[in-house]
């Protein structure tokens, strides 16, 4: 033995690793090797564990696989994102497809902390009408409103008459009941004011009504010529 090996140098003989060529230009045979730290100290901040449990010497710095047991604890090495839900990734995230998360919402009502509504949408909470199995089925709760289109503008069929569905439509049902007999009907033409200069309406007289032919059933009965209500 000519050379004396650095403090806390590997044991083995030089000639294992080095070459008298190029002294610098190491080659260490890693074969059964696993105690990395035994040589190497990890970075500051690293994963405390042993380098061989997600590294491997034929690619050390890409080819890396980190073992996640179920009950890791990600933020140990792992920082959210910027107004990310403040629980532990594996709460909804899993190891196999990081982007097919799960997330449970029993319990939890508040949903304008994670989500934003659309633009123009009821400001209310998001749970107060729709549920976390069919979002697309909301049930929304119209006792005390009346102001149908501050919500429903856009929803009024063409040709249709403006002003509040309110006055016409309840939630319970939303087809109107026909009128009674007699009774106006909100969505009719209404009828012209009768002109008493007009033949059409009073007769030839001006005013006065005409008598046509009294019928035989009915003796004596005038009948104005007034266009008939819808």
């Amino acid at each position: 033995v000519c050379h004396t090996a650095p403090p806390g140098h590997y044991a083995g003989l030089c000639l294992d690793c080095h070459d008298t060529s190029d002294w610098h230009n190491a080659d260490v045979p890693h074969t059964d090797l696993m105690d990395c730290l035994s040589c190497h100290t990890a970075p500051g901040g690293h994963w405390p564990g042993q380098c061989s449990d997600c590294h491997n010497t034929v690619d050390w710095t890409t080819d890396i696989e980190v073992p996640h047991p179920v009950d890791a604890d990600c933020e140990s090495c792992h920082v959210p994102p910027d107004k990310h839900y403040p629980g532990q990734c594996s709460n909804c995230h899993n190891m196999s497809s990081w982007a097919d998360y799960d997330f449970s919402h029993a319990g939890l009502t508040t949903c304008a902390s994670c989500h934003q509504p659309p633009t123009g949408h009821w400001p209310g909470e998001c749970s107060n009408c729709h549920g976390t199995e069919t979002w697309a089925e909301p049930v929304f709760d119209h006792n005390g409103y009346d102001n149908c289109v501050a919500c429903h503008s856009v929803d009024r069929p063409a040709s249709h008459p403006r002003g509040q569905c309110s006055k016409c439509h309840t939630t319970d049902t939303w087809l109107i009941e026909a009128p009674d007999t007699g009774a106006d009907d909100p969505n009719a033409t209404p009828s012209p004011t009768p002109d008493p200069l007009n033949p059409q309406h009073f007769g030839q007289y001006g005013g006065q009504p005409s008598k046509p032919p009294t019928p035989p059933d009915s003796p004596g009965h005038y009948l104005p010529l007034l266009p008939q209500r819808p």
